[in-house]
């Protein structure tokens, strides 16, 4: 970089792939990889040869029922493999793509076919409904693809200067603004990005975003680009980052470009091991904690005028400083003052762009076109005459980053969508009574924008009512998370709304009005923080899902948020939507019927059903490594930990607990064959289960024990005794084992149930031996003492180690006489990870009972 006086950077200079489209692209990758895998969603899996030959046949059916050259097609087909097939069809007919999310309000969609001047609309069966008095041609592509007919014509010839999309945008006047985009501008930022995470054919990548988002650019087209493979993420698993994690795994994907939020979410929640390259987009960039994701992150900066992204630079986890790096190829960037100059290096001024990204302006909309697009006067190299003001604050560092400070407007951008607030307060204007209506964007607790639109009537309004009326209109992403009814709107002396005297919206400022008191109300409290972005104290038993920004989105996510906090609870978003109030839905959970005890990771039932009891401490989200390293046809089922949830009428023993174990086990599969497992104590109550159901004449086929150790001397019993509460509460306070047990605010129950664990495994004794075949996996290696802990602390753990060592068999060797004994090199909590979990699994899958000599005792 050649450092000047003045704000501007520019990108490195590449001619490739600038004059092709995508649609030369995949034609090429089906001529040179005609059998690697292009787009993978749910049970579909198409090759390149298939994908480019089904999207040959899309577009000679669009111009046999009348699509020309330069036309607008909408496209009604989000989240499947039908998204890049229609797009692609599209562009191979001549004509232009233009995304129509089923989400939004019928309102909205037909305001945007309207301004396009759209004929046809591409869609995936029931999907019109949405709009079902369009007035043009619905294609159905399923229809089409499934069947396709054969046609004599030729396809048209595409150039990159021809119109490739058009994508809208939230627009200042009430109704969305369409951005005209060419095929030269959409190859700027994939090719770019492709190099950048060094994307090959031998690549796998996650798509998550809607088509209406223009960062689906930045998933379809570096993929088709690198000849990789297209995951689309499906919907029932898009907003669970466990479950993405786990996808991700099991699919071998290496590089991902996610929405801030959700990435955010994922690095710090998931550990991942396919992930090479993680790039995040749309929002501005919260710093990551100290942690070691084991893969690449990447900040992205752009705007839907520069079909996606302008720059792009390496976020470091622990960094307290977040730039966007600095310009991606082909691309200029300038920070231009108040007077249109350029700003001395390091000052703050308006951030524009040049080069063949930039679109061509606006559909119909001239004069917002020309208020934004303009000469370039700093460069008239061919590709970058014109310039564009993205209304973004920003500054240049000393290494020559780009930091991004703000807006030069109102404009708000949340979750990646840019969004006029004069478009909220045009539509809320119609609502009967309102008389002004301003919205601006709020910080939540996490540092989060969330809309507040605040609104002066006539007669009192009740928010819910409105934010529906809203909804009728506007995407959900434009519906104000907050409402509030204010006399009348703070102006300064010139008449204009003086924002900065808007008082705080209630359920960010307010305080809690009655205490909540159960465990379930808590947990809730929390589960309803995480979901609307606000704190736990803010919330009281009185609250309203709704009224406190909740919608469809967020009740799913609850959903999800539920079903890990009470594991397997039924609350559905239709659930929630009915009792939307906080003491209706504790109650609902507080019922004991609604302890789910088993939770189901796979009932595909072609082989025989593996029960695995949880852990002293911790619950089926333990075992969650080792499910996704069996097949996928395995079933696998896990109990939940009963006294956890039950701590005032734990039951006591794993003898009783066993027998409860072995109910609820049966009310899922009430015969055998069983196969049995455990980690640690969940493995000793998997040993008295077997114990069990063996005396009662059950057949259990095999009964897999990790580490778990039966016998315990008096010695034991008196030094286990004499570790003060304090040091169990440091054990449980840190150990990323015990973290959703933490999260949900239950450190102390865990510390009172690690006791009683201790004495239930030291007091047990079994009535007789079990005679089935029983692995078991050793712990190899000795767990690890603190050398800082006090002299006393340390006496006791050194003696306590001692004792465990001298037990080659731990303790099983007289009760079990079918034994084998498998020596993992790993400390008895590392079984979930690494070498440990891939011999663990493998003897599981392989049905390998039996050590090898080499391998055991």
């Amino acid at each position: 970089m050649i450092k000047t006086s003045l704000s501007r950077l520019s990108g490195h200079r590449s001619t490739a792939d600038l004059g092709l489209t995508l649609a030369d692209i995949l034609r090429r990758q089906a001529r040179l990889i005609p059998d690697n895998t292009a787009v993978v969603h749910k049970g579909v899996s198409l090759t390149y040869y298939h994908v480019n030959r089904l999207t040959d046949l899309l577009a000679l059916e669009l111009i046999r029922r009348g699509v020309q050259r330069g036309d607008r097609v909408g496209v009604m087909a989000d989240r499947s493999e039908l998204a890049p097939l229609s797009i692609l069809g599209i562009m191979k007919a001549g004509a232009a793509y233009v995304p129509l999310n089923p989400g939004h309000p019928r309102f909205r969609i037909m305001q945007m076919i309207e301004d396009a001047g759209i004929e046809y609309v591409i869609i995936d069966g029931s999907l019109k409904t949405s709009i079902s008095d369009f007035g043009g041609t619905f294609i159905d592509a399923r229809l089409i693809l499934n069947s396709p007919a054969e046609t004599a014509e030729t396809l048209p010839a595409l150039s990159a200067e021809d119109l490739m999309a058009v994508v809208y945008t939230s627009g200042t006047t009430g109704t969305p603004k369409g951005v005209m985009l060419t095929h030269k501008n959409s190859m700027v930022f994939p090719g770019h990005y492709k190099n950048i995470t060094r994307l090959s054919k031998d690549d796998a990548v996650a798509s998550f975003v809607s088509l209406s988002f223009i960062m689906h650019t930045t998933d379809i087209f570096p993929t088709f680009m690198a000849g990789a493979a297209l995951h689309i993420i499906a919907d029932d698993i898009r907003l669970d980052t466990s479950m993405v994690n786990r996808y991700f795994e099991q699919n071998h994907i290496t590089v991902v470009i996610l929405p801030f939020s959700f990435g955010h979410k994922f690095t710090v929640q998931e550990k991942n091991h396919s992930l090479r390259s993680m790039t995040m987009a749309g929002e501005n960039f919260v710093p990551l904690p100290d942690l070691t994701p084991g893969y690449t992150i990447y900040n992205a900066y752009g705007c839907t005028e520069c079909c996606s992204g302008v720059a792009m630079g390496e976020i470091h986890p622990g960094d307290t400083s977040i730039t966007v790096g600095g310009p991606v190829d082909n691309a200029d960037i300038y920070i231009l003052d108040e007077q249109s100059r350029l700003a001395a290096w390091g000052e703050k001024g308006e951030l524009c762009t040049a080069g063949p990204a930039v679109s061509t302006g606006y559909l119909n909309q001239s004069d917002k076109t020309t208020s934004v697009f303009m000469k370039n006067p700093f460069n008239d190299e061919i590709g970058y005459e014109r310039l564009y003001k993205t209304g973004d604050v920003a500054r240049i560092t000393e290494d020559g980053e780009i930091v991004i400070m703000g807006r030069v407007d109102f404009q708000i951008k949340i979750n990646g969508y840019r969004i006029e607030p004069g478009e909220i307060d045009a539509c809320i204007r119609r609502y009967p009574g309102v008389l002004e209506s301003v919205t601006v964007a709020a910080e939540s607790a996490r540092g989060r924008k969330l809309l507040v639109s605040y609104v002066a009537a006539d007669k009192k309004l009740v928010p819910g009512d409105l934010r529906t009326f809203i909804s009728d209109f506007l995407p959900p992403y434009m519906v104000p998370r907050f409402i509030e009814q204010i006399e009348k709107l703070p102006r300064n002396m010139n008449g204009k709304i003086d924002r900065a005297k808007l008082p705080d919206p209630l359920p960010l400022a307010g305080d809690t009005h009655i205490t909540l008191e159960t465990e379930t109300e808590k947990k809730l409290a929390c589960l309803w923080a995480f979901v609307l972005d606000l704190q736990a104290d803010k919330i009281n038993r009185e609250a309203d899902f709704f009224e406190l920004g909740g919608d469809s989105l967020r009740a799913m996510a609850l959903t999800i948020e539920i079903g890990k906090a009470f594991f397997g609870t039924d609350l559905s978003p239709a659930e929630i939507f009915q009792t939307p109030l906080f003491r209706e839905q504790a109650r609902i959970l507080s019922k004991p019927g609604n302890f789910k005890a088993i939770h189901i990771y796979s009932s595909r039932n072609d082989k025989k059903p593996i029960f695995f009891v949880h852990g002293g401490n911790i619950g089926p989200e333990a075992y969650l490594p080792l499910v996704q390293k069996l097949p996928e046809d395995q079933s696998f089922y896990c109990l939940e930990n009963y006294n956890i949830y039950h701590s005032d009428s734990r039951i006591s023993g794993l003898v009783p607990l066993a027998e409860k174990y072995i109910e609820f086990m049966q009310e899922l599969v009430p015969q055998g064959p069983f196969v049995l497992g455990g980690w640690s104590f969940g493995g000793l109550v998997a040993f008295e289960m077997a114990r069990q159901l063996e005396a009662a004449g059950e057949r259990v086929d095999h009964l897999y024990l990790l580490d778990p150790r039966l016998v315990y001397t008096d010695e034991e019993r008196q030094l286990q005794e004499q570790l003060p509460k304090t040091y169990y509460r440091d054990y449980l306070a840190r150990d990323p084992l015990f973290e959703r047990f933490r999260n949900l605010g239950l450190l102390e129950i865990l510390i009172d149930n690690n006791r009683e664990v201790t004495r239930d495994i030291q007091t047990y004794i079994p009535a007789s031996g079990y005679g089935g075949e029983t692995t078991l996996f050793k712990a190899g290696r000795p767990d690890p003492i603190d050398p800082g802990a006090p002299p006393e602390i340390l006496e006791i753990l050194r003696r306590l180690q001692a004792i465990a060592s001298e037990s080659q068999d731990n303790g099983f060797g007289g009760y079990v006489p079918k034994l084998g004994i498998i020596e993992v090199p790993e400390i008895h909590d590392g079984f979930m990870q690494g070498e440990a979990l891939e011999i663990i699994a493998s003897v599981i899958n392989s049905g390998q009972h039996r050590p090898k000599p080499d391998r055991g005792v």
